[in-house]
Order: C-alpha cells, then structure tokens, then sequence
C-alpha cells in the first residue's frame, strides 16, 4: 500500500484512532460536568454520553479525574522516540503541530473547555498540575538522545525544562487569572511554531552536543 504524504507527516493512524475515541470521552466527561458538576458526574455516565463501555473507559483511563487530562504531546514524543533517526527540536515541533492539526474546531473547543475547567473545578486542580509536570521525565529521554548527553547531565535537564515552557507558553493568560488557550487550532499551531523559532535561536542542537571524545557529561 502506498503511503501518502499525509500519513508521513502527520501521526499514525493507529494514534488517531486512539486520540479520537480519548476526545469522545473527555467531550462526554466536560458537557457533564459542565451541566451538572463533577461531583455529580460518573464514569457509568461519561461512558453512556459517549456511547462506550467501562472497559473502553479504563483502557484509557485509569480513574474519573484522569479523563480530564490530555497526554496528546505525550504520545507524539513516544513516536518520535520510537522511530530511527537523530532528534531534534524541528522533528518535535513539526509531531506536535501534526497532532493538533487533526484536532478539528470541534475538538479544539473541547480541549480549551477542558482546559478551563482543570482551572475552576477544584476537585481537577490536581490534575492540571500533573498535566504540567508529567511531561517532564518524557522530555528528558528526548533530550537526552537529541544531544548524546546522559539523562541525568544538567545540560539536558535545563532544555528539557525550556521545552516544557515552551509548551506551557500556548497558554494566554487573562484578567481572572485564567489561563486561556488559543481561539483557534490555527492560532495555537502558529503559537507553538512561534515559541519553537524562538527556542532554535536561544539552542544550538548543534553546540549543545558534546564534542567527540569530551570527557564532560555536560558537553
């Protein structure tokens, strides 16, 4: 079977399938609670809303609070990881703005409810503080491989650190303390090439990496 373009540069259809049946269950998940409020919200009913079955729900996600959190960024660096082929921050940047173009506007008006909502329901505090944080450790291995560096170099801890704020800075603040994505998917896919450019001209791939037969673990 021919491989299209499409299918070259976008995620794998297997993740699509995956991240649409994720979104059915997190639309589900926030038209409840947004109607009726968490704690009045249940798997059993997220699960009918979106017309799938528990298992269906804790193949997914392991508890209620869980759906409310999206790992898509997670799953693009796991590709990335996977495939042969040196790193770099082009490679990351192109696998997530490739993931946020199959968001349709319907799913991206999801993602920026759910996103307010991890900022004003209490019990979901939590898990947006998971959410900015989680990535981390994922962020590290990149790194690492992207620069021939230990995990543990300090080098590659502070750009795994930048990366993660370069994520976190598609978040637009505004007056009630909110943070706000962007009005569009188009909007936010230009944020983040934005942020990238300038994160390439702070780092330099090619500096960064050690020199051969340096003994530093930090380059």
């Amino acid at each position: 079977m021919k491989t299209t373009q499409r299918e070259m540069n976008g995620a794998p259809l297997r993740v699509r399938k995956r991240n649409r049946t994720r979104r059915a269950l997190q639309r589900a998940a926030i038209e409840l609670v947004e109607r009726n409020g968490y704690q009045a919200t249940s798997v059993d009913e997220i699960c009918a809303e979106a017309e799938v079955s528990r298992s269906t729900f804790f193949r997914y996600f392991g508890t209620k609070d869980a759906v409310f959190q999206s790992d898509l960024i997670e799953d693009e660096v796991i590709e990335l990881l996977d495939a042969p082929g040196r790193l770099s921050l082009q490679a990351l940047e192109d696998r997530i703005c490739a993931g946020f173009a199959e968001f349709s506007p319907a799913d991206w008006d999801v993602e920026r409810r759910r996103m307010h909502l991890l900022q004003t329901v209490p019990e979901l505090r939590t898990s947006l503080f998971n959410e900015v944080f989680r990535p981390f450790p994922l962020a590290i291995r990149y790194v690492a491989r992207m620069l021939d560096l230990p995990p543990d170099s300090s080098r590659v801890r502070t750009i795994a650190g930048a990366i993660i704020g370069a994520l976190a800075a598609q978040r637009v603040p505004h007056d009630n303390d909110i943070y706000e994505l962007p009005a569009s998917m188009d909007d936010a896919i230009e944020m983040y090439r934005s942020t990238f450019r300038e994160l390439a001209q702070i780092l330099d791939q090619d500096r960064l990496r050690p020199s051969t037969g340096s003994g530093s673990a930090d380059g």
